[in-house]
């Protein structure tokens, strides 16, 4: 405002908390412009946003009966307004979506606030829209074309959580503020040391066809760690320098017991409970009924270390892996496995940084 206007003499102790052009929604430490129109004119109520305690008045006709000092003059106050909101914008490192059109404004603005609001108290399997079908997922939005099509079938567990999370926080928080980027602490050493990171290069392909063979790519892979023993908490995959991608895990540890207990049936399963103990006598370390009936045994793990069941995986037995036949060629003519602490691409340091830091849009306590 002081650069735009020349304005010089602005009080130390001057607080701004919005900037308002309707006098009759100023609060205190606002700032009323005071906009002149084809019907209005803006100036008249000058002194009434002074009695609501504004803070300074943006004029283009200075107003002697009130406080000459927190009123600036400009020449067009709508063009001022629009300058000093350029460079706002310009300086806050954010996206802005605007809704703009000679009509249909308002009435967009309302379908999204009531679409939050309707997110935000959403039950599970609840239905949005009427269809004469019963459909099973966490949320049933209903094709108004088709009313036998969900469209919420294609919607993930994990984004309809993040969505109604995200929903609930900015009806709570509902400003410009809460679509800053915040800065991020500085990324746990712990956890980044526990993330793996598989970098690899790739034939050049269309973005939507890499994109979807290196998701499912991750997928798969973070199922055959799970099922051998490792804790992944979460993957990511990126691409990047048109030829380059990245398979991302965070586990709770690299490392695990080199022992695996493994459950078997009852002893009333018959044939299941001798088939059972048949083909883990041989390997097992200790074998017994435990309180609840169901046969244990405790064997040696054939890998304690993710990185190196990651490796074999990838490079022995790329066709258990469930990594797509698209990218095996790729893998083929060779991957590298780096831990997530050490030196990496900004893209991939940003996934990393992404996945082992809370998201505070989502997560937020306030």
């Amino acid at each position: 405002i002081s650069e735009s206007s020349n304005y010089k003499k602005f009080s130390s102790f001057l607080s701004v908390k919005k900037a308002r052009i309707d006098s009759k929604e100023v609060k205190k430490d606002d700032m009323f412009f005071a906009i002149k129109g084809k019907k209005n004119d803006g100036n008249k109520y000058v002194a009434q946003s002074f009695k609501k305690k504004a803070s300074l008045a943006i004029v283009n006709r200075i107003q002697k009966k009130v406080n000459k000092k927190r009123q600036i003059k400009v020449q067009n106050t709508l063009k001022f307004l629009t300058n000093i909101s350029k460079i706002f914008r310009a300086n806050i490192y954010t996206k802005i979506i605007a809704i703009t059109g000679s009509c249909g404004k308002t009435t967009l603005k309302e379908l999204i606030g009531n679409s939050l609001k309707k997110i935000s108290k959403v039950k599970n399997n609840e239905m949005i829209g009427e269809s004469p079908r019963k459909f099973e997922s966490p949320i049933v939005i209903i094709d108004p074309i088709d009313r036998n099509r969900n469209l919420g079938a294609a919607i993930s567990i994990q984004n309809v959580t993040n969505f109604i999370l995200i929903a609930r926080n900015f009806l709570k928080k509902s400003s410009l503020s809460y679509f800053k980027e915040k800065s991020k602490d500085k990324i746990p050493a712990e956890l980044a040391k526990n993330t793996l990171v598989v970098n690899f290069k790739y034939k050049k392909r269309s973005d939507d066809i890499i994109y979807g063979q290196i998701k499912r790519a991750a997928t798969s892979i973070e199922s055959q760690m799970t099922k051998e023993g490792f804790n992944v908490l979460r993957s990511d995959a990126v691409a990047y320098d048109e030829s380059k991608a990245s398979l991302l895990f965070l586990l709770e540890s690299l490392t695990i017991s080199k022992n695996e207990v493994r459950t078997g049936p009852d002893v009333f399963s018959g044939d299941f409970s001798t088939k059972f103990i048949q083909i883990n006598s041989k390997k097992s370390k200790l074998m017994w009924a435990d309180k609840d009936g169901k046969l244990k045994t405790l064997q040696t793990r054939r890998y304690e270390n993710a990185k190196s069941y990651l490796s074999d995986l990838i490079k022995n037995h790329i066709g258990e892996s469930g990594i797509p036949k698209g990218l095996r060629i790729d893998f083929k003519n060779g991957f590298k496995i780096s831990n997530g602490k050490g030196k990496q691409n900004k893209s991939v340091k940003k996934s990393i940084s992404k996945m082992i830091t809370t998201d505070d849009t989502t997560f937020s306590a306030n």
